[in-house]
């Protein structure tokens, strides 16, 4: 007798186990009973329905033919079976439901871990960051200590340099660098410093003495010079003697009653008599023209030039100067050149060349 097929399992139904809803859909009712426990609804209608509400069929069977009786154990053994793979499909599908179940919660969990693992990950990289600013700055720290170890080794050297230079008679100073709390603790830079000292002192003595010598050579030189310069000074007195008698006897002219004519010195001078020496070197340099002869008006204080009497200012070369140049003043200057020359000719001949260099040496 077919009854039909279970529409959740797709079996066929046994008189023994047929179950209907109150909206008349039949099933088994191990089926109908997970679906309402899971749904609450009619899987073909969709009719809310409850637990309470599966009813249990029961079917009246009438006279069994004989082929049913015969194929009845073979059903039920069937049947039994077919229950049996129900009962462990519905064990594995509540062993899913609990692995599917169990998978969220492990998904959620490795998410979280994730996360917390992401989180521990930027934790560990500002860690490093802090760790390797830290290592940074400790290196910093380091050469700078080290910088000022070797700044502070320098200054106590420049200490003791300093002290030693500036005196070095103080033992008890210096010996405190030279001890073990001493950064330049070697008694033999102790020894060298003394050395380069005692040099230097000698150094300085010599360069005292060659200043004492510097200093008696110039005193002589400027004695010698003093000497010369009276000497001048009394040359220039007896030009200035001379010239002025000279002018008084071109006035008065000469009388019988006067003294005989001498020969006339060159360029006013004797080169005989011996205080004419170095009168002659004067008037060589300093000269003015007066007709035939030369007439000194240098003044022997000043290095400017006297000026010249009025009746002689047309043959003074000073004054000459400042004009342009006549053609009596070319012939009056290659006049006083060739007189020049031959009062060279006289002083060599006359003079020594010792004289000659003191008198060019004091600018005479």
């Amino acid at each position: 007798m077919n009854l039909g097929r279970c529409s959740i399992c797709t079996l066929s139904f046994d008189l023994n186990d047929v179950s209907a809803l109150k909206c008349g859909h039949t099933y088994h009712y191990q089926c109908i009973d997970k679906w309402i426990a899971n749904s609450k609804t009619c899987p073909n209608c969709r009719t809310s329905n409850l637990k309470r509400d599966i009813l249990k069929l029961f079917f009246d069977e009438g006279e069994k033919s004989f082929s049913q009786l015969v194929q009845e154990p073979a059903n039920s053994e069937l049947l039994a079976q077919l229950k049996e793979a129900q009962d462990v499909k519905c064990v594995l599908e509540k062993t899913i439901k609990e692995q599917h179940e169990r998978l969220t919660l492990l998904e959620f969990k490795l998410k979280q871990q994730k996360t917390k693992g992401n989180e521990l990950n930027m934790q560990i990289q500002r860690k490093a960051q802090h760790i390797a600013t830290l290592e940074s700055q400790l290196f910093d720290q380091k050469v700078l200590k080290e910088t000022n170890e070797k700044y502070k080794r320098r200054l106590v050297t420049c200490e003791f340099y300093d002290l030693l230079m500036r005196g070095g008679g103080d033992e008890g100073k210096i010996d405190k660098y030279i001890n073990p709390n001493g950064h330049p603790d070697e008694a033999k830079f102790l020894d060298l410093m003394r050395k380069q000292r005692d040099e230097e002192v000698k150094k300085n003595k010599i360069i005292i003495v060659d200043l004492k010598k510097e200093r008696l050579e110039r005193c002589k030189k400027q004695k010698e010079n003093d000497e010369l310069r009276k000497e001048i000074e009394q040359l220039r007195a007896i030009l200035e003697d001379r010239g002025k008698k000279r002018r008084v006897d071109g006035k008065a002219g000469t009388s019988k009653d006067s003294a005989p004519n001498r020969p006339r010195s060159s360029f006013g001078f004797s080169f005989v008599e011996p205080d004419d020496k170095g009168q002659i070197v004067h008037a060589a340099k300093n000269f003015a023209f007066e007709g035939d002869s030369s007439v000194e008006f240098l003044s022997a204080s000043s290095d400017k030039k006297a000026p010249c009497p009025p009746h002689l200012e047309q043959f003074d070369p000073l004054f000459l100067g400042g004009k342009k140049k006549s053609p009596q003043f070319a012939s009056s200057a290659k006049k006083g050149a060739n007189r020049m020359s031959l009062l060279q000719e006289e002083l060599s001949e006359v003079f020594s060349p010792n004289l000659l260099a003191h008198a060019k040496k004091a600018n005479i």
